[in-house]
């Protein structure tokens, strides 16, 4: 007998994006189960036109809401083993699920082959603005095997735990979030979030995470000074034992970047030398670890055109357009749902953060490139 595989949503407010959502997956899973943590619009009105199956969120109503992203993120877990799952998709309202190129009795029929250690499936997300630009690709665990022990943890930007043991392996399945684009909607995400992430490091003020996460946000709103301050708090927690340990850094990685740019951005907004040599600093430290980031060799190809260097702007534009290709590549890779022979995924892809991969900014590395190469001659 094939698994039921079980759609698992937390949704508030989401009928602008839902329709787009349920169509995507609504041929995958067997059912779908919804926790609305208090929609005044019209999700839920459309989730039940789709057969989804909505509960409320664990709110006592008289009193203030409880704004904890797992308390709810859980609650559909538990929600969805109770109605008979035996795989979990977790996906939000403002995401999609690209079509997986197989029938969805095959796509059960490979996830009952997998090794019985195998307990969690990652996906890639791809990011997309409103024009459907791809604008950024990381990784996120995204199926789950059910009544294995896993549990999301963080009142904000949640993160799901294995507690009983068990391996995530990576698959070829790729989720787009087409969240990032509304000024508006970004604006009111951030105001909730940086509280939330406040309270989390009141509570622990070790909580490197809620540091790094706040950095994003603060970048995000160009409050650069108050970001420096984030990121460099996460950056010492984390300590130097794992800045020479890219495969263990994973995804903090980004931070080289983030420094780096708030710096650069205050030198824009301040003209002081010493937040250039700070930006320079942080995406150097970075590009040392992960020489290949697309992102890092935009910055300094760009630092190298600004301080006339010849060589710094060749050697980085270069680099930037073999990863420029080589992402190219990926995205455009048709490959199966997942591989006959599946690999442990252990999170050493580096940081994927890809702002800066579109074709102006080719453009603008060719040109500065040309450029110093007259320099040069």
């Amino acid at each position: 007998m094939l698994p039921k595989l079980y759609g698992c949503m937390m949704l508030k407010d989401e009928a602008r994006n839902i329709r787009r959502c349920l169509d995507s997956i609504r041929k995958l899973c067997d059912e779908i189960v919804i926790v609305d943590t208090g929609s005044i619009d019209d999700t839920v009105k459309i989730a039940r036109g789709y057969g989804a199956i909505v509960y409320p969120g664990t709110f006592n109503w008289r009193k203030p809401p409880i704004f904890d992203f797992s308390l709810h993120r859980n609650a559909g877990l538990q929600y969805c083993e109770e109605l008979g799952a035996d795989w979990l998709l977790v996906i939000d309202g403002d995401e999609s699920l690209k079509p997986i190129g197989i029938s969805p009795q095959e796509f059960k029929a490979r996830l009952l082959r997998l090794p019985k250690n195998i307990h969690a499936l990652g996906t890639q997300v791809h990011e997309q603005l409103e024009n459907g630009a791809f604008a950024l690709s990381l990784w996120g665990t995204r199926f789950f095997k059910a009544r294995v022990g896993v549990h999301y943890e963080g009142i904000v930007h949640n993160r799901p735990k294995l507690y009983r043991g068990g391996y995530c392996a990576a698959s070829n399945v790729i989720v787009y979030h087409h969240g990032y684009h509304d000024n508006k909607v970004m604006a009111g995400k951030r105001a909730r979030t940086i509280p939330l992430l406040d309270k989390r490091i009141k509570e622990n003020p070790e909580d490197y995470e809620a540091y790094y996460y706040k950095c994003l946000s603060l970048c995000g709103q160009d409050k650069v000074e108050e970001a420096i301050v984030a990121g460099e708090k996460c950056m010492e927690i984390l300590g130097e034992k794992i800045d020479q340990d890219p495969a263990r850094l994973n995804y903090f990685g980004i931070m080289y970047y983030a420094i780096g740019w708030a710096y650069f951005r205050l030198w824009e907004l301040t003209d002081t030398q010493h937040a250039s040599t700070r930006a320079y600093q942080w995406w150097y430290r970075g590009w040392e670890l992960f020489p290949d980031d697309i992102d890092l060799n935009f910055q300094l190809c760009t630092m190298g055109y600004m301080s006339r260097n010849p060589d710094m702007t060749r050697e980085h534009g270069e680099r930037y357009q073999k990863s420029m290709e080589r992402l190219k590549q990926e995205i455009e890779m048709d490959a199966p749902a997942f591989e006959n022979e599946i690999n442990l995924h252990t999170w050493v892809l580096g940081p994927r953060h890809i702002h800066l991969a579109t074709p102006k900014h080719e453009a603008m590395v060719r040109s500065m490139m040309e450029e110093m190469g007259r320099i040069a001659a």
